[in-house]
Formats: structure tokens, sequence, C-alpha cells
């Protein structure tokens, strides 16, 4: 390798002046190396400047893996995984812009302090500065909690009946739970852009099959935890809860409503820590087999008569300006029409009060019986 040359020099050489980084020993360094949880906590309580309580409770490896967690950086962090991938780097990356930082004290030998608010994050800061926020998701362009939001696109999103624009649309999956997030001012759209979201401390999120419903009653939905029924859990609701049935939500609704969802999924979202659900979400799909495909004309036609959203074939391309259409397949890629093929199972989650918003999903393992 072409030491003198080598791309991430100037980044070495810094990092190594600073203390953060010590590198292999003799002065040596293995850029290409794959990195384990042990050196990335290290380098990463180094630089928030941690490494005097980390050197006082024994140092490498323990001492900076026990410090790491004690200050929140490997919230997230599947600690399993060795070597780190991208992923769980850039989870602690993340977490580590928010951490008080530990300053040495001036004219004290050996006297370190945590500075509130004294963050990487604020460092960073440049002139158009990025804000800290809280909040519930209250609306995306696919549903939304109380009132619909008209023309929102596709990269924009409400929170707390604020609408802002994001950078990563799949930040639309925190519907109705509680988040904390970064915006900052765009002069061209004259609305805030969220760069990062993460669901806050708050939140806890159960999500189960229809299948595995015991027992809905008496404010409380019972599921069940293994295959084998022996093990379920009770969760409760109360008069104000939300229910959103496949992208809308559904007034009125009763036990039964929980209940009587036949196949698909349900979350249930408690956004306040007060041990009480206050969204739940179903998603609940009706499967047809698909029989012919007309990919000129973005048509897709079904086997035996099946229909979905009250017709027998489903058009990918309506030209009504108010119907918003997803095809995907299983794992969240979208799906064009010259990609189906007959005998593919096309499941839609319909709504019979609102159409507007159509959801397919498309897999091409299918079951008998």
């Amino acid at each position: 390798r072409d030491r003198a040359n080598y791309w991430a020099k100037g980044e070495i050489n810094l990092l190594s002046s600073l203390n953060i980084l010590n590198g292999a020993g003799n002065q040596m360094f293995e850029p290409e190396e794959e990195v384990t949880l042990e050196m990335a906590a290290k380098i990463m309580v180094n630089a928030l400047g941690y490494n005097y309580p980390a050197l006082e409770n024994g140092g490498y490896p323990f001492g900076f893996l026990t410090q790491a967690q004690k200050i929140g950086l490997l919230v997230g962090v599947d600690q399993s995984v060795t070597p780190l991938t991208r992923k769980e780097i850039a989870l602690m990356a993340h977490n580590a812009l928010d951490i008080d930082m530990m300053i040495k004290s001036v004219g004290e030998a050996d006297e370190y302090q945590v500075v509130k608010g004294e963050t990487l994050r604020n460092r960073f800061r440049t002139s158009q500065d990025i804000q800290k926020y809280t909040g519930i998701v209250t609306a995306t362009i696919d549903t939304y909690l109380d009132t619909p939001v008209s023309d929102l696109s596709d990269n924009e999103i409400e929170i707390n009946g604020k609408i802002y624009q994001m950078l990563d649309k799949s930040f639309k999956r925190f519907f109705g739970q509680n988040v904390e997030f970064y915006a900052k001012e765009d002069t061209a759209s004259g609305r805030e852009i969220i760069t990062t979201m993460a669901p806050a401390d708050k939140n806890e999120v159960f999500t189960f099959d229809a299948d595995d419903i015991k027992e809905v009653a008496d404010k409380r939905i019972q599921y069940y935890l293994d295959d084998k029924g022996k093990s379920s859990k009770s969760l409760r609701y109360q008069e104000d809860t939300v229910l959103v049935k496949n992208n809308r939500p559904k007034e009125n609704w009763n036990e039964g409503t929980v209940s009587g969802t036949s196949r698909g999924l349900i979350t249930a979202i408690d956004n306040d820590d007060d041990g009480i659900i206050e969204v739940i979400l179903i998603k609940e799909y009706t499967s047809a087999v698909i029989d012919d495909v007309n990919a000129e004309n973005q048509m897709v036609y079904f086997k035996d008569g099946f229909t979905l959203f009250g017709k027998k074939y489903f058009d990918l391309d309506p030209q009504d300006p108010e119907v918003y259409i997803t095809v995907e397949d299983a794992e969240g890629n979208a799906v064009t029409a010259d990609q189906l093929e007959q005998g593919a199972v096309f499941s839609a989650f319909e709504n019979a009060s609102d159409n507007s918003r159509q959801e397919v999903i498309v897999s091409q393992s299918a079951v008998s019986g």
C-alpha cells in the first residue's frame, strides 16, 4: 500500500495527534482492517473526552465499553455483531452527536467535568442552525391520526400539526410514535427540513399477527407470544385511543374491530410511557392471484373472479390525481408492471370508506389449502 498517498492519511494523523486514535502499535495504523465494538467504543469515548474515567475503570477494552454504555453510545446498537457493520457504526456516531462532552478544566491537573450542552452536534453547527424537536407523527401522505392533510407530498410529514419536509422518506414508518428529530430552515420552500429522526425513549411499540389475538375485552387486547399459546401479553387501551385501519382512522370502533381482523398485522403504540396504548394500527389485507398483466396499459387481472377495491382488475396508473398507489415487494422495493408475473400473489390493504390510498404487496411465494 502507498502509505504516503493513502486517502485518509491526513485524518489519521489528526486523530492520532488528538489522542483519539492509537493505532496497532509502533505508530502503525491498519485502516483497512475490520472494526470491533471495543475499537469503535474506544475511539468515540476518546472523541467525547471520556477517556479519563474509562482508563480509571480498567482501560481497554472493558473500561471503554463500560463508559460507552454509561453515556449512551450503545443505545440501539446490536452488540452481538462482530465485526461491526456500517449500520452499527452509524448508530454509535448518531448517538455521539448529542452526548454532553467531558472537558478538562483549565489550569487544573487531571480535573474533568461534563459540560451541559457542549455536544459534537453543537460544535458542528453552521450558520444554518439545526434545531432539535420532539413530537407525535400525526400524518403522512399515506395516513393520518385525526384530520387528513390535503396536498401532502411523499417527502412531507406532519408532526404535532406542523408540516415538515424529509430528507429520508422512511421516517414515515414512525407514524403515531413520539419522535426526536432535527430540522433546519429551507429558504427555497419556506419549510423546515428534517435531517434525522428517531423514536423517543418513552415509546413502546408492540406488533403481532391478527392470528395471535387471544381476546379483546374490558379495554384490553391479549395476544399470544408464542406459537404454542403458552404465554401471552395484555395491552390496555382507553376511550380516546385512536384506531387506524388500512391507513384510515375508524370512528366509533369497538372490540370487534380488533378481534374481527382476520389476517394481517396489528401495531399498538404507547407513545407517552403511561402503560396505555394511544394508537392502534391495523393492516388487514385481501389477496388475489395474478392471471394476466398488460404492462403497456398498466393493468393487472386476477384469477377466479377475485376482486380488489371492488374490481376484478387493478389499474397501476389511474388518471385520478386523488388516488395515490404504491406497489412493492415483500422487502419494500417498488415494483413496476413489467416485473409482475402470472401466478404471483397480489395483496392489497383495502378500506371501503376511502380508496384514495391504495397499497399493494406482491409476492412470488404462494401456498395452497
